[in-house]
């Protein structure tokens, strides 16, 4: 994993108030794209779902 991409993910923990974990970490990576995407929609709860 990426510098950029580890921080995209901690950053998205913060926002949402949760623990980061290797698991979330791994399943952000396999979805950067889609949670990018969903974010700039306005679908912060599915994002919320992926990430936890």
């Amino acid at each position: 994993m990426t510098i950029p991409v580890l921080r995209r993910y901690l950053d998205l923990c913060k926002m949402f108030n949760i623990e980061p974990t290797l698991k979330g970490a791994n399943k952000f990576k396999e979805n950067a794209l889609i949670i990018d995407n969903l974010l700039n929609s306005g679908f912060r709860s599915l994002v919320f779902d992926i990430v936890k």
